[in-house]
């Protein structure tokens, strides 16, 4: 339905006001006389509203419309019950424990009231992927519909001695969710620095035509090793010594160090993994570095000579 008019839901802003509860407002359309309205009250501290449109067009609004609807377990308003809005009660709200607004995206935060009907939408949903006539816009609608109302969403409460250990865990946990959003988006390779190790081996395939190709090349397979270098030597190993292990005997390009433990083992199987989509942007990112040195007449850099580990004789692992 389109919020055309303040009549629409004049006397709802009486009820809730009453009751002091927020208002969340979802809608087809929302005329400026209604938004300005909700503004005043919201500024006001009167009723603590907001309101947003659904995107889209065709059906697609109505029957995101009929899940949000489904999810709260408030009531569908049609463009044909326009008369019975002006006459809501609060028992034809639903409720959510929390919405998050930005300019781009809405998060709703529910549990329905009624299991049952929300297992009946999703299949119904998911029984109309099974029709071979459908296109695939509509059977992508169709899927994040049934993900949508499937969706889980996890609280993670943050605590520390301090505000700065506090703001440290924050600064840990957001971006360890960043790096799963990144891997549900992209996908996974093993970490610690065993995917650009193992990436090496495409780099001696590439043909080179001069001299300076050839140095490219070369430049890339240092810095591709040097994460596992760096991350080795931090753990008091000899990087180099167990890079060359990794690249002779290991070819299944799963196999990396991990340090935690001092062997060679999967690292899948271990846990130790990282985002393709991370590891991808640190290497474009990388990448246009090098190209702004490479046009820079005059570069200062500090030479450091690389001392072997004292555990460098140690056996650590199967070889």
């Amino acid at each position: 339905m389109e919020l055309k008019s303040v009549r629409d839901i004049a006397q709802l802003l009486d009820k809730v006001k009453e009751i002091n509860r927020p208002l969340f407002v979802v809608a087809k359309d929302v005329g400026n006389d209604v938004l300005a309205t909700l503004i005043y009250n919201h500024q006001r501290d009167i009723v603590r509203a907001s309101a947003i449109t659904v995107p889209g067009f065709g059906e697609f609004p109505h029957d995101l419309l009929s899940d949000i609807a489904l999810c709260t377990s408030a009531r569908l308003f049609e463009e044909s019950d326009r008369e019975a809005l002006q006459n809501a009660t609060i028992d034809d709200l639903g409720s959510a424990t929390k919405a998050i607004l930005s300019l781009t995206e809405t998060l709703i935060v529910a549990n329905a009231k009624d299991p049952k009907a929300m297992e009946a939408r999703i299949d119904e949903l998911t029984a109309r992927l099974n029709d071979k006539k459908l296109t695939q816009a509509a059977r992508t609608i169709i899927t994040d519909r049934i993900l949508r109302l499937r969706g889980k969403v996890a609280v993670i409460w943050v605590g520390g001695a301090s505000e700065v250990e506090r703001g440290e865990m924050h600064d840990k946990i957001t971006d360890a969710l960043n790096a799963v959003r990144g891997a549900i988006e992209s996908n996974l390779l093993p970490g610690g620095g065993a995917a650009l190790l193992h990436a090496t081996r495409v780099l001696d395939l590439v043909e080179t035509n001069n001299k300076a190709e050839a140095a490219g090349v070369e430049a890339a397979k240092k810095a591709f090793k040097e994460p596992l270098h760096l991350l080795l030597k931090n753990g008091g190993y000899d990087g180099p010594y167990f890079a060359e292990i990794l690249l002779d005997k290991y070819l299944d390009n799963r196999t990396g160090f991990d340090v935690r433990k001092g062997c060679i083992t999967d690292m899948f199987d271990a846990g130790v993994i990282d985002s393709l989509k991370v590891v991808r942007t640190c290497l474009e990112d990388a990448v246009s570095i090098a190209k702004l040195i490479l046009t820079t007449e005059v570069a200062i850099v500090l030479e450091k000579q690389y001392k072997p580990s004292a555990l460098s004789k140690y056996n650590f692992g199967p070889f």
